[in-house]
This record gives structure tokens, sequence and C-alpha cells, in this order.
């Protein structure tokens, strides 16, 4: 069973959601299926598009896709708490939002416009252009991650190691190994690659993405036909389309490659 059927089974039973029932909560959403739909994806037989996974996530309260697929969010303080300390944080978190000193202004995050959301996004862009940083430092890696530059590998194992590395660049969340050649000349087979988490990219951005169960490294493409993801070894390896209910997923995005010594 892939990460993500194993999820969604896990929380529907955890939340006591029968098959149907979350059949009958996504058609809360425009969104019509059977509950013999669901039975599919939980066996891995069909998967569901990325929207209509956002939406499961959303029902089955699922908090950090992160943790799922590759354990303890760096990013998510609470992860790292045992259970007693996270009840105090969420106890202290919940007495400032009663005090309504800190509460977040919900009238003015709904009237930002697009203006600052591109202000941040090239804020954010401009962070992760920094030059690498001289510490050295533990960062995970994922020797077995299926990142594909090839035929596609399947997203089935989470496993990592945590590995010491000089001048990884800011931004840099994990790294992770090519296989394959389809992102030749400038990603060669065996290479390690930093990659910055995030759930999305720019239109030609070389990111990590998962399609219908396998892993690519490729470069996203968006047009008036569509999305794909395309090889830079584009005579070799033919674009593989994101269909409407392709499973699509974006894992991170690659910054920079692991120095060979």
């Amino acid at each position: 069973m892939s990460v993500s059927g194993k999820m969604i089974a896990r929380y529907r039973k955890m939340r006591h959601i029968s098959q149907g029932e979350l059949a009958a909560r996504l058609s809360e959403y425009g969104i019509r299926i059977a509950g013999k739909t669901v039975s599919n994806w939980e066996h891995d037989i069909s998967s569901p598009n990325v929207d209509i996974f956002m939406h499961v996530c959303r029902i089955l309260e699922i908090p950090d896709l992160y943790e799922e697929y590759f354990g303890d969010n760096p990013h998510n303080l609470l992860a790292q708490l045992n259970p007693a300390g996270k009840k105090k944080a969420l106890d202290y978190l919940q007495l400032l939002i009663e005090s309504g000193q800190y509460k977040k202004d919900q009238q003015a995050a709904a009237t930002a416009g697009k203006e600052d959301w591109e202000e941040k996004r090239e804020e954010e862009n401009a962070s992760e252009k920094v030059l690498p940083i001289s510490s050295r430092r533990k960062i995970r890696f994922f020797p077995t991650l299926p990142v594909s530059a090839g035929p596609g590998e399947f997203l089935e194992d989470t496993g990592y190691e945590m590995i010491e590395l000089d001048n990884i660049p800011r931004g840099a969340d994990f790294v992770v190994r090519i296989h394959g050649d389809s992102m030749l000349p400038d990603f060669e087979d065996g290479q390690r690659v930093f990659v910055h988490q995030t759930r999305t990219l720019n239109n030609g951005e070389i990111g990590i993405f998962a399609v219908d169960g396998s892993g690519y490294i490729k470069k996203l493409s968006y047009n008036k036909d569509g999305v794909s993801l395309v090889s830079l070894n584009s005579e070799k390896y033919d674009p593989i389309p994101v269909l409407p209910d392709s499973f699509f997923m974006v894992f991170g995005r690659v910054i920079g490659v692991v120095p060979s010594h």
C-alpha cells in the first residue's frame, strides 16, 4: 500500500468515518465519487488527483503531509516535542488566542492582494539564491527516495539518514539521489541534490514531483495545453503529462548539487 493509501485509511478509521461517509463529505465540495472509489485509493487500485487529495486531507484533518511522507517536519516545532510537551505548547497558544492581543487579523489576511503574495514570493526566491553558508551541519538524506531521472520509481520508501555536509545552501531542507540520465547535462546519474521543501513551483523551475505513484526530478512546464514534467535530455525522453485525474504532488525545488569529493 502506498503512503497516500495507507494515510487515507489510517486517518479515516481514526476519525471514525466510513468510506461512504467520506465520499458523501467530498460531495459537499462538488466532488462526486462512490464509496468504492475510496476503497480503491486505500488498496492502490487508483489514486485521487491533487485537488481531491487536498480535500480528503481537509476532511480527515491530516495536519502535516511533510511528516507523513518524510518523517519529523523540521519546520514544525511541535513535532520535536513529546505528547506532554505538545499539550503544554498548545495550551499556551490557546491562551495567546483568547487574550485577543495576538490573534490573526482575518480581514487583513482575506484582503491581501496579489501584489503582496508576489512580493513575498520574490523574497523567498531571493533568499534561496544566497550563496552557500560555510558552516557544517546535518541534513536529511534520502538514499533510496525514488526520485527518478529515468522511467520513474514508486514512492514507498520514506527512510532517511542524517548526514553532515559543508556549504549547505540556505533553504535546503533535505538531499536526494538522482537515478537515470533524463536530466543530462545538468544532473548526472548518482548525483545528490539539495531540495527546498515547497508545494508550489513557478513555470520552468526544476523540482521533485510525484505523479501517479512515481517520483521524478523534472522541469515543470505549464501552458494552455496543460501541465507536464519535462526532461532536460529531451531528445531521449518525452514530457510526462499531468492529466486532470492524475495524482500529482510537488515535494520541493532543486536548489543545488551536492559537490562530489
